[in-house]
Order: C-alpha cells, then structure tokens, then sequence
C-alpha cells in the first residue's frame, strides 16, 4: 500500500534523492508533499540548512 510521505530537505535535489532511497527501500511507488524547501525556493523561510532550520522552529512554535 503506498504511502503520502512528506520530505523536508535543503534543496531539490535532496527531495529527489530521498523520494528514490524511499521507494527503493519500501518498494512501492509512493506520493510526496514538498514541505521544505517551498517550490518556488524564495519563500519564507528560504532553502540551504538555514531553510530547514527557520522551518522546524516555525513548526515547533506552532506545536
């Protein structure tokens, strides 16, 4: 049964990779949800370390 994964990492590429590692390792065909970086990596909380970072604070205030 596929899964609805969401995936928090630095940069695009680094979603990528951890959407194939999780299929690979789970051997199906899952969905994802992008929730950092934003799409369009110039959005609040922005991209790199710092991105994940500003983002799991905001996640943690919100908790």
């Amino acid at each position: 049964m596929s899964k609805v994964i969401g995936i928090v990492a630095e940069g695009p590429t680094d979603y990528l990779v951890l959407k194939a590692v999780i299929d690979k390792i789970t051997g199906e065909s899952n969905r994802y949800l992008s929730l950092q970086p934003e799409r369009d990596m110039l959005g609040r909380f922005g991209n790199g370390w710092k991105g994940v970072w500003r983002w799991l604070v905001r996640q943690l205030r919100n908790y």
